[in-house]
């Protein structure tokens, strides 16, 4: 399965909320990569975030999902 790369916090953050599963993580320099498996879904919900008006998530879920990838970012988790 296609793996994409993507580097915009609040998408995956989103991403997160809507209940994908990150796979992996790569670092570029200062630039971290948050690796999801290329699937409808995925293109589904990153359109929704980036166009959609009506894509709501809880926003104590959305804290959380911020949480995990501040986690990720400094704490070393994957």
């Amino acid at each position: 399965m296609e793996i994409v790369k993507l580097s915009d916090f609040y998408l995956v953050s989103y991403l997160v909320s809507r209940g994908l599963k990150i796979v992996g993580t790569n670092r570029v320099g200062d630039r971290t990569f948050f690796l999801f498996y290329l699937t409808p879904l995925l293109k589904e919900e990153v359109n929704n975030f980036r166009y959609g008006n009506d894509d709501m998530v809880s926003a104590q879920i959305f804290c959380r999902s911020i949480q995990q990838l501040k986690d990720i970012l400094y704490g070393g988790h994957a």
